[in-house]
């Protein structure tokens, strides 16, 4: 559900930027023009200097909305790719055992045992169910902690 939030929370942030840089590009040939059209009516530098600022501020903010927009787009991706693969792996390990190396812990969530490595030493091992509820497995300490950065 929290998942499901924050990725339609992207895609309107997404929507919202792509919309935001069309506007700003529509816009800089408008302020351009408007430049022109005053030098050639004899308008004085400090009126020619703002309009020049103007288009400066109009293109920085039309960068500034790409660079975001790039992020927010490639969290999107990336968001995706990971459900495709935690999916993809949910459907070819039905039924089989296989040894997955872990780095996340949505990749761990569906493990039936889970064994915790230090330094090339196994430390704890276990079914994943029974760890995360031990306080004082090393497996519910980073449970936890991760937990907190995703409700913080």
């Amino acid at each position: 559900m929290y998942l499901q939030r924050l990725v339609a929370l992207r895609a309107d942030a997404l929507a919202a930027l792509l919309c935001a840089a069309i506007a700003l590009e529509l816009l800089s040939p408008q302020i351009l023009r408007g430049f022109i059209d005053r030098a050639r009516a004899g308008a004085g530098a400090r009126v020619l200097i703002g309009t020049a600022a103007l288009f400066m501020l109009v293109a920085l903010g039309g960068g500034g909305v790409t660079v975001v927009e790039t992020y927010v787009a490639e969290s999107l991706g990336w968001t995706a790719t990971n459900r495709l693969r935690a999916d993809l792996a949910l459907h070819l390990l039905r039924g089989r055992t296989a040894i997955i190396i872990a780095h996340r812990l949505t990749t761990v969530e569906r493990a039936d045992r889970v064994v915790t490595l230090d330094a090339g030493r196994v430390v704890e091992d276990g079914p994943r169910v029974e760890l995360a509820r031990d306080p004082a497995s090393y497996y519910s300490r980073v449970l936890r902690a991760g937990l907190r950065e995703v409700l913080q």
